[in-house]
């Protein structure tokens, strides 16, 4: 669920109990002791007003600065602050609506277009493109495993088949040695010299947990 529908879902439980709402409040709406701070909604209802923070679990453990705000707008009278937390996004960044898994031959072609262009030393763009194949198949192993994975962030997909004992120690190390190449790449930045076998290790992974399942279905 998007932040937009998250706030509207919250205004909406605020209206059902009778409140008037007002979402992302604009600077010359707010009293002055809010200033420096645009919540989320500000509900109303007679004399009783709530500002209102709507936030994720995770998001929550990183905003300091609710704390301080709370107690503010607790000290006024016919005021309090609430905290909505919500369901932490599935993915970590924003994905299209229309996007779906990839299917297993997709994956395998992901990873062979990987190690073509690491033929053709295009190394970087061969691993940013191997790791997409690496992520789509641990997302497949989750679900081809029965486990419900609640995030589809890669380090979140990882600890939790590696916490169930679906991938071993050492492939767990080699992913996240991987994962680390992979985002030093996709945030710009430059380390030291990148692997070309990278994508020809990603791949002899994918193979080997591709043909584990295969023979498991079969």
């Amino acid at each position: 669920m998007s932040d937009d529908e998250n706030l509207q879902k919250a205004a909406s439980q605020y209206r059902n109990d009778g409140y008037t709402v007002t979402i992302r409040p604009a600077d010359n709406d707010l009293p002055s002791f809010l200033t420096g701070y645009r919540p989320d909604l500000i509900a109303r209802k007679g004399d009783d007003t709530a500002v209102v923070a709507v936030t994720t679990r995770d998001d929550l453990m990183k905003r300091d600065e609710l704390a301080y705000t709370a107690a503010a707008v607790n000290a006024q009278t016919g005021w309090r602050f609430d905290v909505v937390v919500v369901a932490d996004a599935a993915w970590p960044d924003p994905v299209s609506h229309r996007s779906s898994e990839p299917t297993l031959a997709q994956i395998r072609g992901l990873s062979l277009e990987a190690e073509q262009l690491a033929a053709q030393r295009h190394v970087e763009a061969a691993i940013l493109i191997a790791w997409s194949a690496a992520e789509a198949a641990l997302r497949r192993l989750a679900s081809f495993s029965s486990i419900g994975i609640e995030r589809m962030d890669a380090q979140f997909v990882m600890k939790t088949l590696y916490s169930q004992g679906i991938l071993s120690h050492s492939d767990y190390e080699r992913l996240q040695a991987w994962a680390r190449v992979r985002n030093t790449l996709a945030h710009g930045l430059r380390g030291a010299r990148v692997d070309h076998r990278i994508p020809s290790a990603i791949r002899d992974w994918l193979e080997r947990i591709l043909t584990s399942e295969a023979s498991a279905a079969a």
